[in-house]
């Protein structure tokens, strides 16, 4: 079964071309076509897109809200907040200080390819479906790299910017598909000295 809900994040990097086609009111409404009812975008330092920030409809912050709360377009000026946009609840951030909490509260997450946001995902209990975004955008390709060797091992999903349109359909559809990937293995390190030391 397809999941509910969604994480986009870019971590501490600008990366709009991964969040402003992710966050356009027509490719929310298709993931509600494929039964996401809740996305969660961490934008980094980057803008909202107008066209999203127009779409998105005022949700009040009390059960009886003033005049000057009905006008909250979603969006405080920190850059967090919280609306809809046709069926689909969504949830913005510019940064966060939990991420594992955020990628505990949904059921998949697209990420760039920090190794930070990463691990975080492939680590999390129960596993969460990952896909990769390479940020090609950046100096050097270790994120391509490290997304090419994950998604080979069978990991996660690896998509460009320029494919996302027609990957996140897949990806979602066949979460499955992918291998969890293994515990932390917190005695390695003490495995390793003991070997050298001669102790096993």
């Amino acid at each position: 079964m397809p999941p509910s809900s969604l994480l986009i994040t870019v971590g501490s990097t600008l990366f709009p071309a991964l969040t402003d086609p992710l966050l356009s009111p027509s490719f929310l409404s298709s993931l509600s076509g494929l039964g996401v009812g809740r996305i969660v975008v961490q934008y980094g330092g980057a803008e909202l897109p107008a066209e999203f920030l127009h779409a998105l409809q005022p949700q009040s912050r009390s059960p009886s809200p003033s005049p000057d709360e009905e006008q909250w377009r979603g969006v405080d000026a920190q850059g967090k907040g919280k609306g809809k946009i046709g069926d689909v609840q969504v949830e913005v951030m510019r940064y966060t200080d939990d991420f594992e909490g955020l990628v505990g509260s949904v059921e998949a997450v697209i990420s760039h390819a920090g190794s930070g946001s990463i691990l975080t995902t492939l680590r999390s209990r129960p596993p969460k479906p990952l896909m990769i975004v390479p940020n090609t955008g950046l100096m050097d390709n270790h994120q391509v790299e490290l997304a090419e060797a994950l998604g080979r091992d069978g990991f996660c999903a690896v998509a460009a910017v320029s494919e996302l349109q027609e990957q996140i359909p897949l990806f979602l559809q066949k979460t499955d598909a992918l291998k969890t990937f293994p515990e932390r293995d917190t005695h390695a390190f003490s495995n390793v000295v003991d070997e050298v030391m001669g102790f096993v």
